[in-house]
């Protein structure tokens, strides 16, 4: 997705977030922007806020309720990306047929 993506500069998308760390609240079904009435983390106190959310440069939350909603674009991505790439590594790195077991009981 970089540079479409995960950049700050001419001809990326803009997608910024304002984040304010010294926030603190409860979660709560009551105040959430779900429309579902109740929350499986009901009565966490979590840290930390979305202050001011930038979309494709435009504001899309300004710390109380949305704005230019639908304003976001589809980036089309490859269908295995770094991730899959680090499994497939770390599952042969671990591949338990690289480690050998002495039986001989010569280690006694």
């Amino acid at each position: 997705m970089y540079p479409q993506k995960g950049v700050i500069r001419p001809g990326s998308d803009a997608d910024v977030v304002i984040w304010d760390p010294n926030h603190s609240r409860v979660i709560s079904s009551a105040t959430h922007h779900h429309k579902v009435d109740y929350n499986i983390f009901e009565g966490m106190q979590v840290f930390g806020k979305a202050d001011h959310t930038f979309s494709n440069g435009y504001l899309v939350w300004d710390g109380k309720e949305f704005h230019n909603q639908q304003k976001g674009k589809y980036v089309k991505r490859g269908i295995f990306g770094y991730t899959y790439g680090r499994h497939s590594a770390w599952t042969e790195v671990n591949n338990p047929l690289n480690f050998k077991v002495d039986r001989s009981g010569k280690n006694k």
